[in-house]
């Protein structure tokens, strides 16, 4: 019995305004071939179908003419991008297709999130505990009030023994998902982005022991490579096969392809690369070189690349300024320029240790400290500051006129 396990795919996401339609219809058609080349019995999608809770009509449109391409079984289940109400406003619809669609556990009991998977004769080839993602008030409501020390288990092992009573003497596989952050997620010792940037509640630290050791494996979601939880290879996210930001853009992008014949056997399906991305890092010089071996590489073989350009060394300068000759009719986008943290570090004066992003920085503490770097004379450091914000209440005024 084969299946694959993917998720994360936030259709209709763009990064930095990038159309990203071209990379989205490649991934399905690859998607569609390996279902077909590798005869799987079903398809499991581990939440955060869509990159927004109202999607637009194109991209549900995409996603709806591919599932309904299928000749397979689908488990679908809500993602905190996803918005259950969509996803729970289609399940009548998409059960007619052997589709099961769970948005959110809210309105359900125990049983409404099991799944019988069968084949084209109508005999069950696996059970599936199909949880999406849940808030902590969520489980609550599921359990009607019960504020119990871990909700999470709790359900995980009760869906595992009503599987059990349900399933008799078949001997059928029992998979699980989720859509959640999990404790040891292995990769992250490494400085590996996950992509994720909220951990909510005690969604956010899910222990290994939350899931009964007679589950056959694990389908997650929620981060963006493809990793396994604890070590334990039958607990396994299937990683996004979009690069969802640059800081990801190193990461090979798949999709998992799961046998449960017998002994598990995991393998990776590659998503072949529609747009490349590059962060490209250093002094300015070493930016400028990087970006003119990029230039001489598209030149040997063009592909429509996007660029993401951060100065961590040297000194603070526009770089903009600095690298629009390199940039001016090549055949790489750059798509944001951006200073490191270190840079700022240096300048202790502005340089706050509870600032945990740049992004906390305005416009006048760029500026601040970019006269800095520039010039020691403290009377030309106020006359320029003086002269930022005669500047910035002219701007300021002409914007209230308009």
């Amino acid at each position: 019995m084969k299946f694959i396990h993917t998720g994360d795919w936030h259709l209709g996401n763009g990064i930095h305004g990038i159309d990203r339609t071209p990379e989205f219809e490649g991934f399905l058609r690859t998607l569609k071939g390996a279902i077909e080349t590798e005869k799987v019995d079903f398809l499991v999608i581990s939440g955060d179908v869509f990159d927004v809770p109202n999607p637009s009509n194109d991209v549900r449109r995409l996603y709806s003419d591919f599932m309904a391409s299928l000749d397979i079984p689908a488990i679908v289940i809500g993602g905190n991008h996803d918005s259950s109400a969509m996803l729970d406003g289609s399940k009548e619809i998409y059960r007619r297709l052997d589709f099961h669609v769970i948005g959110s556990i809210n309105n359900r009991n125990l049983e409404d999130l099991i799944v019988a998977v069968q084949n084209k004769k109508g005999d069950v080839v696996c059970y599936v505990a199909a949880v999406p993602f849940m808030k902590d008030q969520d489980l609550i409501n599921f359990y009607k009030g019960n504020k119990s020390d871990n909700l999470v288990k709790d359900l995980y092992h009760n869906l595992y023994n009503k599987i059990l009573e349900i399933k008799g003497e078949k001997e059928v596989p029992i998979i699980a998902t989720g859509h959640l952050y999990a404790a040891h997620i292995e990769g992250r010792s490494n400085g590996t982005d996950d992509g994720v940037r909220d951990v909510v509640g005690n969604l956010g630290n899910v222990s290994v022991d939350s899931f009964p050791d007679g589950f056959d494996y694990i389908a997650l979601g929620h981060i963006h490579y493809a990793t396994t939880v604890g070590k334990n290879p039958k607990i396994r996210y299937s990683g996004s096969p979009f690069v969802m930001g640059f800081d990801e853009c190193h990461l090979d992008r798949s999709v998992t392809l799961v046998e449960l014949s017998g002994e598990l056997k995991v393998s990776k399906i590659k998503i072949p690369e529609v747009f490349s991305y590059k962060k490209i890092q250093g002094s300015l010089k070493e930016i400028k070189t990087q970006l003119e071996e990029l230039q001489n590489e598209l030149l040997q073989n063009p592909k429509e690349t996007y660029v993401d350009v951060l100065l961590t060394s040297g000194e603070i300068v526009n770089l903009s300024d600095e690298l629009s000759s390199i940039e001016k009719d090549s055949l790489f986008k750059v798509k944001r320029h951006r200073i490191g943290m270190n840079l700022f570090k240096n300048n202790h004066e502005y340089y706050d240790e509870n600032i945990e992003s740049i992004q906390q920085y305005d416009v006048k503490d760029y500026f601040q400290i970019l006269v800095k770097s520039k010039t020691e004379n403290e009377d030309l450091y106020k006359d320029y500051l003086d002269l930022f914000e005669e500047a910035m209440n002219n701007m300021n005024e002409v914007s209230d006129e308009n």
